[in-house]
């Protein structure tokens, strides 16, 4: 019997999914740790928990941020989790009868379920771009990922839509990920607190020793709770948001442009607060992209939620081996 285990390995959680029998069995989470040692010893031990709950797996897929190449190595940093770039990560686990693990980009394996299995199904062109910690992304063209020279194409996370602007850990400035990632928006939201006075402002202006000492406002706010608790009445929310939406416009509108795609799938932890963020993204899409394109793609939000990446890993794993 044929199983597939895809586990998405993401800068907050790790979470996998096995598909059995053309069913996947519930996505699970854990934290992420904070090291490469612990994080390849927890990616052992749920590849090793599985086979033993199930079976043998058939293959194993692993989704990473960062740069992937078609030897399954991480090239450069993964921005989002220090420590794990320049590696092969599948190299670390041994081997599963005669197959090491697949290692493909998070952002192409949850475009590729949601064009498959979720919001996108059944179309064969589509972009997919995922905000949370940062910003990933993939590109289905004719059906199947587009993985370009070297197989490293749909970094969409740093494309840079502000020129000389905030720099970003992957050494460029302006990248689209330092404006309307969930970090992102938390920057925006920390540096505006200074010149607007709000609730969310007076927060984050008695806070902001703790975030710059240890870091820890990054847990206590977030994207998703500025949204909840504070917008659209708080003006420095409705500040970070237009920010936000108009950075994310521009990566967009140059996607449509040139892809001229059927869908384009917004999912995320960050678009949980999807209808102001796809309705702001509409308003301002026509200033950036060319009306004849766009009009002939439906911008959508994912359906798969957040188990879009394991979904996707196993899918991948399953259509290169069957």
């Amino acid at each position: 019997m044929s199983r597939y285990l895809g586990i998405d390995l993401g800068g907050s959680t790790i979470k996998w999914t096995v598909l059995e029998n053309s069913a996947f069995t519930p996505v699970e989470t854990e934290e992420t740790p904070g090291d490469k040692k612990a994080i390849l010893s927890s990616l052992s031990g749920i590849i090793e928990r599985e086979e033993r709950l199930r079976g043998a797996m058939t293959a194993v897929c692993i989704g990473t941020p960062g740069l992937v190449d078609g030897k399954g190595r991480i090239r450069g940093d993964a921005v989002n989790l220090p420590g794990w770039g320049n590696q092969s990560p599948g190299g670390s686990f041994g081997t599963l009868g005669d197959r090491s693990p697949i290692v493909k980009n998070d952002g192409s394996l949850a475009t590729l379920a949601e064009a498959r299995l979720g919001a996108a199904r059944d179309r064969r062109n589509v972009v997919g771009i995922f905000i949370g910690t940062g910003i990933g992304g993939g590109l289905i063209i004719d059906g199947n990922i587009y993985e370009g020279t070297a197989h490293l194409a749909g970094e969409v996370g740093h494309v840079v839509v502000e020129p000389g602007g905030a720099p970003c850990p992957c050494g460029k400035r302006g990248c689209v990920e330092r404006y309307s990632s969930g970090t992102g928006m938390v920057r925006l939201a920390q540096e505006e607190a200074d010149r607007i006075d709000s609730p969310l402002a007076e927060f984050l202006r008695k806070k902001n020793s703790e975030i710059i000492a240890n870091g820890q406002e990054a847990r206590e706010f977030s994207a998703e709770r500025m949204y909840q608790d504070f917008y659209p009445t708080d003006e420095l929310a409705r500040t970070v948001h237009e920010i936000s939406v108009d950075r994310l416009a521009r990566l967009v509108g140059a996607l449509i442009n040139i892809l001229a795609p059927e869908k384009l799938v917004l999912g995320g932890g960050v678009m949980k607060s999807a209808d102001p963020i796809l309705r702001s993204l509409k308003k301002k899409l026509p200033q950036y992209a060319v009306q004849e394109i766009s009009k002939g793609c439906h911008i959508v939000p994912a359906s798969l939620g957040s188990g879009a990446g394991a979904i996707g890993a196993a899918l991948y794993a399953s259509s290169i081996t069957d």
